[in-house]
């Protein structure tokens, strides 16, 4: 929509003066009807935090928004900045200035540039307001608002075409809970979990560790990020599940031997801790690199307490660095943490990595950093809301409850089948 249908209604507003209540009947159809068929439910659990959402979905995806503007408050902005960037133009038109096509570059870029400016200002602040009129739970916590704050840094799905070359589509269900995780609207959910029982909700969800959902989730992400790094290097230099150290064990133990003492350290798991992807020379030409991905839920009981989500993702981020670093080191491998929320948020070390990964993609296309980086966040962002959607739409009935295996052994039982 705000590819296409708002350019329509924003051409008028330039071109027509004070039209804003000739819009109020498209904005009460975008309010009423467009937005909770988006959403596939009400806007909010109450009139207040609906009206809220709404004013948030007007503003830009990088602002916690939709960029779907509401039509009937653009009309003078949009009127006001067209005429100061033909001001030179205009004046050329009324015989005041003789036209000159260097000018009116200038004067289309300067009002461009102040009107930018003055917008990002605007909108910051307009955002802050909506997300403190939000409600909160009994103890006073605003949940609502830091999950919708996250926003900001987790809407590239929201700015790409869907493309199947691209790896950027998603289903209309996907599509439609990835809104409501985005604002905290409860969406459809079963009422109870169909592998352990328990109430269902999206916390649980994420959580659950019956029927697999949470491990093809950690490998969902993990298959992207080696398929990326396949892609930019070749696909004999980016491996999956790579020991972190092989034989340190044995070595240890050899040696405890041949000197006559005695360790307490605990090396049994030692040798069979393994990594989710192996790199070779990842960050130089001398060191090969191991990436341990993590995706964690930072609106759960035990997290959300926490205000800044990025906290949650660096102490995450910290523990795989006690748990591996120094073993990586011995081995001169670099240890690096990908370290993701439920909704795409990246940690320090994910941001940092995925920047690495776009100037090998770079140099290998050719293509501006710029543009690769976008592209490469935006297939990451689809691949983790792909795989959170495992754990919330995905089957977890055992498969005992579906069909009984075959109760025989030798052909001959197949004579029981039809004898009946």
């Amino acid at each position: 929509m705000s590819k296409c249908v708002v350019h329509w209604w924003t051409f008028l507003q330039r071109v027509m003066k004070d039209c804003d209540a000739l819009y109020a009947p498209l904005e009460k159809h975008i309010a009423d009807s467009f937005l909770p068929a988006l959403f596939g439910s009400p806007l909010g659990k109450n009139s207040t935090d609906a009206e809220i959402v709404r004013d948030l979905t007007a503003l830009p995806v990088k602002f916690c928004g939709l960029s779907i503007p509401n039509p009937t408050l653009s009309s003078l902005e949009q009127r006001s900045v067209s005429h100061a960037c033909c001001s030179h133009l205009i004046q050329a038109i009324r015989g005041v200035k003789l036209f000159n096509m260097n000018d009116h570059g200038t004067s289309v870029g300067q009002s461009k540039a102040t009107y930018l400016e003055s917008k990002a200002e605007k909108l910051e602040a307009k955002m802050e307001d909506f997300l403190g009129k939000l409600s909160r739970d009994k103890s006073g916590k605003a949940y609502l608002a830091r999950t919708i704050r996250r926003g900001c840094k987790t809407g590239s799905w929201l700015s790409s075409f869907p493309s199947f070359v691209n790896g950027t589509l998603l289903g209309c269900q996907e599509f439609r809970d990835a809104l409501c995780w985005r604002y905290g609207i409860p969406c459809t959910l079963p009422k109870s979990c169909d592998g352990c029982g328990k109430p269902f909700d999206f916390e649980h969800s994420q959580k659950c560790l019956v029927g697999g959902m949470v491990h093809r989730r950690h490998n969902a992400v993990r298959d992207e990020l080696i398929d990326l790094f396949r892609t930019a290097l070749g696909k004999s230099r980016a491996s999956p599940e790579p020991l972190i150290s092989p034989g340190v064990k044995s070595i240890i133990d050899s040696g405890m031997k041949e000197s006559g003492t005695q360790h307490n350290i605990q090396l049994d798991d030692l040798d069979a801790m393994r990594g989710d992807l192996w790199v070779r020379e990842l960050w130089n030409d001398r060191m090969d690199g191991i990436i341990d991905v993590r995706i964690t839920d930072t609106d759960n009981k035990s997290q959300r307490n926490t205000s800044d989500p990025m906290k949650v993702l660096a102490k995450h981020e910290k523990e795989k660095k006690n748990k591996y670093q120094e073993l990586c080191l011995a081995q001169r491998r670099s240890f690096t943490p990908f370290v993701v929320s439920c909704d795409g948020l990246l940690g320090r070390e994910a941001g940092l990595l995925l920047k690495r990964l776009s100037e090998l993609l770079s140099a290998k296309w050719e293509k501006p950093y710029s543009v690769v980086h976008c592209f490469v966040k935006t297939r990451i962002s689809f691949a983790i809301i792909r795989a959170t959607n495992y754990c919330l739409r995905g089957p977890r009935i055992p498969s005992s409850y579906i069909c009984q295996s075959v109760q025989w052994q030798g052909g001959s039982g197949l004579g029981l089948y039809r004898s009946q």
